[in-house]
């Protein structure tokens, strides 16, 4: 990811967030290299007392998307995936 494709990305966070009322108080970076993607932005999301997870696109969760919405609310340009709640009876 070039310096340029970093800047869009924050950009649109940035506008996601403003449009959705949220305010932004922390952006992590995730490429190929890092470790356990999800687990690193749920870790960070539950540490940060989070609301929401913003970017640009639900191409940026990769295949694990759906298992992130277990911890946090999602936000894209897309849309919304709103938190799963947990059932601890399943």
């Amino acid at each position: 990811m070039t310096q340029k494709d970093r800047e869009r990305d924050l950009r649109a966070i940035q506008s996601i967030a403003f449009d959705r009322g949220y305010e932004l108080t922390h952006v992590i970076t995730i490429d190929g290299a890092t470790y356990m993607p999800i687990t690193l932005i749920a870790y960070t999301a539950a540490k940060q007392s989070a609301d929401a997870v913003v970017a640009p696109s639900a191409h940026h969760f990769g295949e694990q998307g759906e298992k992130l919405a277990h911890a946090v609310t999602l936000e894209t340009w897309a849309g919304t995936v709103a938190r799963i709640g947990w059932d601890p009876t399943r």
